[in-house]
Protein backbone atom coordinates (compact mmCIF):
# COMPACT_ATOMS: atom_id res chain seq x y z
CA UNK A 1 0.00 0.00 0.00
CA UNK A 2 1.50 3.39 -0.84
CA UNK A 3 1.01 6.27 1.02
CA UNK A 4 0.60 9.80 -0.70
CA UNK A 5 2.33 12.86 0.72
CA UNK A 6 -0.12 14.13 2.31
CA UNK A 7 -1.21 10.97 4.22
CA UNK A 8 2.11 10.82 5.35
CA UNK A 9 2.76 13.64 6.39
CA UNK A 10 -0.67 13.58 8.55
CA UNK A 11 0.42 10.98 10.25
CA UNK A 12 4.19 12.15 10.93
CA UNK A 13 1.82 15.55 12.42
CA UNK A 14 -0.44 13.20 14.75
CA UNK A 15 2.88 11.72 16.19
CA UNK A 16 4.42 14.54 16.50
CA UNK A 17 1.52 15.63 18.45
CA UNK A 18 1.62 12.84 20.27
CA UNK A 19 4.89 13.23 21.39
CA UNK A 20 4.51 16.83 22.23
CA UNK A 21 2.19 15.78 24.35
CA UNK A 22 -1.08 17.68 23.00
CA UNK A 23 -3.98 16.32 22.57
CA UNK A 24 -5.97 16.63 19.07
CA UNK A 25 -9.56 18.51 18.87
CA UNK A 26 -12.68 17.57 18.41
CA UNK A 27 -14.10 14.22 18.71
CA UNK A 28 -14.75 12.48 22.27
CA UNK A 29 -18.02 11.30 23.22
CA UNK A 30 -20.77 12.76 25.12
CA UNK A 31 -21.24 12.31 28.95
CA UNK A 32 -23.82 9.72 30.01
CA UNK A 33 -26.86 11.26 29.85
CA UNK A 34 -29.49 11.71 27.87
CA UNK A 35 -29.38 11.96 23.97
CA UNK A 36 -30.08 14.64 21.28
CA UNK A 37 -33.20 12.67 20.65
CA UNK A 38 -34.59 12.89 23.63
CA UNK A 39 -34.46 16.29 24.08
CA UNK A 40 -36.23 16.53 20.65
CA UNK A 41 -39.52 14.74 22.03
CA UNK A 42 -39.58 16.36 24.62
CA UNK A 43 -39.61 19.85 22.93
CA UNK A 44 -42.09 18.80 19.66
CA UNK A 45 -44.19 16.82 22.67
CA UNK A 46 -44.60 20.61 24.74
CA UNK A 47 -45.59 22.23 21.44
CA UNK A 48 -49.12 22.65 20.37
CA UNK A 49 -48.13 21.98 16.85
CA UNK A 50 -45.34 20.94 14.22
CA UNK A 51 -42.42 23.18 14.68
CA UNK A 52 -39.36 24.22 12.48
CA UNK A 53 -36.13 22.73 12.66
CA UNK A 54 -35.00 26.38 14.12
CA UNK A 55 -37.33 26.17 16.69
CA UNK A 56 -36.67 22.75 17.51
CA UNK A 57 -32.97 23.11 18.24
CA UNK A 58 -33.57 26.52 20.19
CA UNK A 59 -36.12 24.63 21.64
CA UNK A 60 -33.37 21.92 22.89
CA UNK A 61 -30.62 24.16 23.85
CA UNK A 62 -32.69 26.36 26.19
CA UNK A 63 -33.81 22.83 27.74
CA UNK A 64 -30.08 22.39 28.74
CA UNK A 65 -28.49 20.28 26.03
CA UNK A 66 -24.61 21.13 25.70
CA UNK A 67 -23.47 21.56 22.71
CA UNK A 68 -20.44 23.09 20.74
CA UNK A 69 -21.16 22.27 16.92
CA UNK A 70 -21.18 25.38 14.80
CA UNK A 71 -24.14 23.83 13.03
CA UNK A 72 -26.22 22.87 15.29
CA UNK A 73 -29.55 23.18 13.23
CA UNK A 74 -28.08 20.45 10.69
CA UNK A 75 -27.39 17.61 13.03
CA UNK A 76 -31.02 18.30 14.15
CA UNK A 77 -32.38 18.03 10.99
CA UNK A 78 -30.37 14.78 10.53
CA UNK A 79 -31.85 13.36 13.46
CA UNK A 80 -35.23 14.52 12.58
CA UNK A 81 -34.98 12.90 8.96
CA UNK A 82 -33.37 9.73 10.04
CA UNK A 83 -35.36 8.93 13.57
CA UNK A 84 -38.63 7.38 12.99
CA UNK A 85 -39.82 8.37 16.26
CA UNK A 86 -40.80 12.05 14.47
CA UNK A 87 -43.08 12.82 11.13
CA UNK A 88 -42.42 15.26 8.71
CA UNK A 89 -45.47 17.31 7.95
CA UNK A 90 -44.30 19.90 5.50
CA UNK A 91 -40.67 21.26 4.68
CA UNK A 92 -38.41 22.23 7.62
CA UNK A 93 -41.90 20.90 9.84
CA UNK A 94 -42.17 18.49 12.21
CA UNK A 95 -43.96 16.86 15.16
CA UNK A 96 -43.64 13.43 17.09
CA UNK A 97 -45.35 10.25 15.26
CA UNK A 98 -48.46 8.72 16.06
CA UNK A 99 -48.08 7.16 19.74
CA UNK A 100 -44.27 8.26 20.40
CA UNK A 101 -43.22 9.59 23.49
Amino acid sequence: MRMSYSTSKSIMSVSAAKKAGKKRAGGGRRPAGEDLSTYISSALSSARGPLGISEIASAVKKAGYATSSANFKGIVAMRLSTNKRFKRVARGSYTLGKGKK
